[in-house]
């Protein structure tokens, strides 16, 4: 297998250091210095370290046959071990010039290349592979290929002293081992190179896996005693051209020495650079874009950056950089670059708002790089109006990002929203850097602090807070995505709480928490609520009583609330169950205080406390309710929270007969008995679904629509009463009755076109009252029943429309051009039926549209150009109406037929069912009387026009028609 040099090779002993170290702010020598990065990087075609070691369960068995022995089965047998230490050698070492044995330095059995074979012939692809891996780990730039050399086997005691390989052959430059099968404990093989040092150990995997093992020659190494078993190896000499640069572990230094000296250089002389941008050979998309995933020469670069930035205070990330170049007027181009997106070195989103890229920046020739270049994606100019929209053509090109590792930290800091894959890579990349030194812990320190505060921002943000202001962390959704996003920042939390704990920062946590508990939301988090609690949990253990003290005496919302207290409650609920044992009464007794004190300090009320107010009476106790609940109520009263509260109460306690005798009856006689009545209904409460549109006639607005305070609706008004009724509170029936139920509005509001609302509500009164036998109660829905079913009648029966006399027509539309005004004459002449109007097909349409498409017949007439439209003035707006006012009659009739009908309803209406005949009877003589003619009709609001005056000079009206309610109405 090749492995290829790359022809551009240069050497690090080209780097000047002394220009390094004389490198000035100036824009030249800023540039030369960007120049001697991006050679850097560039010259960089492999990367590896001084050794590599690599377990392999998978592998090709290479058919071991021995001179004078035979096949040698794998994992190896203890008969075939001791049959090679009968037909093997002890292996010598060189000593100077000399080559000797000596036991005392190196112990171990050999045998030379010529007297064994491996005969598989799948055995040279496999240690083709085997040598691929060395030398891409080993960061080897040249050509290689493996040599065989010995077959050695260690026996228990055998071992080898440290020393360096020699050149066994020319253009050697390491060793490569691959350890066979062979069950063995110790024989762990020890390296040391300049200041570093690493151990290998083949032991653990050594009864059924194959190890290899490589290092450069100018590493020493040893490997110490077998404690049990046999090792058995294959060593091969790692050899590369003569004519090329000596591969070796100094070499390899002096690479990573390059990089780190420009590093420092930039640290200290080139701070105005922010980032620099080194694009890559290949592309990537985002979602395969990591340092495991590169290729080629890309890998090689990586792994040459994340092996030397961190510990030279310095990060490295990846992006997608894109220019996109817009073709402007007059033939000039303009250009932008910017990043698309950044993630880190394992592939994960960080979001530190890196946008726009300068030229300066970018480690290339920005000429080379998109000269000559087709481009990767494009949008079309297309014109827009009276201007045309510039063709934007686009170059992507996937990069490093280098920067220095307090500008990440203040980028981070400075964007205001992160996801929470932002947030977890952010904490991976201050994990995972193993430099300790003092500059480097305080920059962790600042991080994490700042982590930690976002998260905790995130899990306490909520869309409305107890201060009824607006506050969502950025990436916070709604509903389930909400609590998904809120689980993950939990796990998040938990992994940066527990590194804090582990480098001894365990105050960031505290002093995290401590400050979003500030604001009184806090509570809402399930999740904060429970990582506080641990937290508050662990310290108790330590601190004792003066910890709840110490964490829960928070400030109040700017208005307190009954949630917000019971939100509490629940919260030191939560908070017990991690407190130690021992401190569980003192921490009961705080509590219950705490919770007292913020009841005491409520001055507002509203339907969204309910629910926390039922669970405060369980919790606090009858006593307390009624000296520090009920009486915020009544004195801070909300009337869609009364009613509701009302109702809840009553539903909560149903099957409990002593909580209803002392503490719904009690509270429904304080809270229904309030001055002014809570309780008012008002008549638009009743027909509030009524549509200003019905049956396609547009009725107008003159419907009072319900105020701020109208929020009492019917059902809730009736299912207090039948509580009231329950509880045996008649008294406060007759009050609820006489104070709640509405005025009756006069027979000329518009407000009556909702009567069926109204009837309806009639009956459901009644089904709530036939059982009550009280003559108080009957009495007090009486006046009200009987008065609003004859006020109901009486608008039907003064709304019958009257058929016109004449062709005047009004128009719904007014316009002061000449076509209209045309049209208006024909509309206002009263003999005229007909009319045709020659315009252009424009004009048409819009005398057309002008008109009630229902209301007239329209026809177009194509003999000349322009056409000419036709209009036939008809009856049909008559018609409808009157057929709908038939139809209300009829309705009506049935309405109070079933009323009458009903021998139950007689418990509450008494001797007053007798007068339904009488409310029928209003019609025959009302009915007979329009009051209006339809001349002229008006469509936009049938009910206005029937209860206005009849005009002067209207046309006779017409003989009365009786219209009896009680026999047929279909007439």
């Amino acid at each position: 297998m090749d492995y290829h040099y790359n022809t551009n090779y240069t050497s690090p002993s080209d780097e000047s250091d002394q220009d390094l170290s004389d490198a000035s702010d100036s824009y030249e020598e800023g540039f030369d210095f960007n120049m001697r990065l991006q050679q850097c990087l560039d010259n960089v075609q492999h990367e590896g370290t001084f050794s590599t070691f690599h377990t392999l369960k998978a592998y090709t068995n290479p058919a071991l046959h021995l001179n004078g022995y035979g096949s040698v089965g794998l994992p190896l047998a203890v008969r075939d071990a001791e049959a090679i230490t009968r037909i093997c050698k002890q292996s010598p070492f060189g000593k100077g010039d000399q080559t000797i044995i000596d036991t005392s330095v190196r112990k171990t059995w050999e045998l030379d290349a010529a007297e064994f074979q491996c005969r598989n012939p799948a055995w040279t692809a496999y240690l083709d592979s085997l040598v691929g891996q060395a030398v891409k780990d080993l960061g080897v730039q040249v050509e290689t290929r493996a040599q065989l050399y010995k077959l050695l086997l260690y026996e228990e005691g055998a071992f080898f002293k440290a020393h360096k390989d020699s050149e066994k052959v020319p253009g050697m430059f390491g060793t490569l081992v691959i350890c066979l099968p062979s069950e063995h404990t110790g024989g762990e093989v020890y390296l040391v190179h300049d200041k570093k040092k690493r151990t290998l150990e083949t032991a653990p995997s050594s009864a059924f896996d194959i190890s290899m093992l490589a290092w450069y020659s100018d590493v020493s190494h040893e490997v110490r005693p077998i404690s049990s078993g046999y090792r058995l190896v294959l060593t091969y000499n790692l050899v590369q051209d003569q004519g090329m640069p000596k591969q070796s572990a100094g070499a390899l230094d002096e690479y990573h020495a390059r990089l780190e000296r420009l590093l420092k250089t930039w640290n200290r002389d080139y701070r105005q650079f922010e980032k620099f941008i080194y694009p890559l050979e290949h592309q990537y998309t985002k979602a395969n874009l990591s340092l495991a995933s590169l290729k080629g020469h890309d890998a090689a670069k990586g792994r040459f950056l994340q092996r030397l930035c961190a510990k030279n205070g310095f990060y490295w990330l990846l992006g997608r950089m894109t220019k996109q170049s817009e073709d402007e007027d007059y033939g000039e181009e303009s250009d932008s670059l910017d990043l698309d997106y950044t993630v880190t070195p394992t592939g994960m989103d960080l979001n530190l708002g890196l946008l726009t890229v300068e030229d300066v920046e970018i480690l290339a020739d920005v000429e080379d790089l998109y000269g000559n270049r087709d481009v990767d994606s494009e949008d079309e100019g297309e014109y827009m109006g009276n201007e045309s929209m510039p063709a934007a053509y686009r170059y992507h090109d996937t990069v490093f990002i280098l920067m220095r590792k307090e500008s990440v930290l203040r980028r981070f800091r400075s964007c205001e929203t992160h996801n929470v894959h932002s947030l977890r890579a952010f904490f991976e990349l201050l994990r995972d850097d193993h430099t300790p030194n003092n500059e480097t812990t305080k920059l962790v320190v600042d991080a994490m602090r700042i982590l930690l505060t976002k998260i905790v921002t995130g899990l306490a943000s909520k869309a409305n807070n107890y201060d009824n202001s607006y506050y969502s962390y950025g990436y916070l959704g709604y509903g389930a995505e909400r609590e998904r996003i809120r689980a993950d920042l939990s796990r998040i939390f938990s992994l940066v709480a527990s590194h804090c704990y582990i480098i001894g920062q365990q105050d960031l946590v505290r002093e995290a928490l401590q400050r979003v508990m500030q604001d009184p939301s806090w509570s809402s988090s399930s999740e904060l609520v429970r990582i506080a609690a641990d937290c508050i949990g662990r310290e108790a253990a330590i601190g004792g009583a003066d910890t709840w003290s110490k964490w829960l005496s928070l400030p109040p919302p700017r208005v307190p609330t009954f949630k917000y207290a019971n939100d509490m409650r629940i919260t030191f609920e939560t908070i017990r169950s991690h407190v130690p044992g021992s401190h569980v009464l003192s921490f009961n007794e705080w509590t219950n205080d705490r919770v007292g004190e913020i009841v005491r300090s409520i001055s507002d009320y509203s339907k969204a406390d309910n629910a926390a107010l039922l669970e405060l009476i369980a919790t606090m106790g009858q006593a307390k309710y009624f000296t520090e609940i009920l009486p915020k109520l009544i004195s801070h009263p909300h009337r869609a929270g009364v009613i509701a509260f009302l109702q809840q109460l009553a539903k909560s306690f149903e099957e409990d007969t002593t909580a209803k005798k002392d503490i719904v009856k009690p509270t429904f006689q304080a809270l229904i008995s309030i001055d002014p009545p809570l309780l008012r209904l008002t008549i638009s409460d009743i027909v509030r679904k009524t549509s200003p549109y019905r049956n396609g006639i547009y009725l107008g607005y003159g419907i009072p629509a319900p105020t701020d305070m109208s929020d009492v609706l019917p059902e809730d008004f009736l299912m207090i009463l039948k509580h009231s009724l329950i509880l045996e509170l008649n008294e406060v029936a007759v009050q609820l009755l006489a104070r709640g139920l509405p005025d009756t509005p006069d027979p000329a509001s518009i407000i009556w076109d909702g009567w069926k609302e109204i009837f309806d509500f009639v009956g459901r009164l009644i089904i709530v009252l036939k059982d009550c036998t009280d003559p108080s109660v009957q009495e007090a829905a009486r006046t009200w029943i009987i008065p609003t079913l004859q006020q109901a009648a009486l608008w039907l029966a003064r709304r019958r429309p009257v058929e016109p006399k004449n062709w005047t027509r009004k128009r719904k539309d007014s316009c002061n051009c000449s076509p209209c005004q045309e049209l208006l004459r024909f509309l206002k002449n009263p003999s005229q039926s007909v009319a045709r109007f020659s315009y252009a097909d424009r004009t048409r349409k819009h005398l057309q549209n002008s008109l009630e498409y229902n209301d007239y017949k329209f026809d177009t007439e194509r003999t000349r150009i322009p056409y000419t439209l036709v209009v036939y003035k008809t009856k049909n707006e008559f018609l409808r109406l009157d057929a709908r006012w038939k139809s209300d009659v009829a309705e009506m009739r049935s309405h109070l037929q079933r009323l009458r009908g009903n021998s139950g309803n007689r418990n509450v209406l008494g001797e007053e069912m007798a007068r339904l005949v009488d409310i029928e009877s209003l019609i025959l003589i009302r009915g007979a009387q329009p009051v209006q003619p339809l001349q002229p009709l008006q469509p936009t609001s049938a009910s206005m026009q029937n209860f206005g005056q009849p005009a002067s000079g209207a046309v006779e009206k017409r003989k009365a028609d009786i219209v009896d309610l009680t026999g047929d109405a279909s007439d």
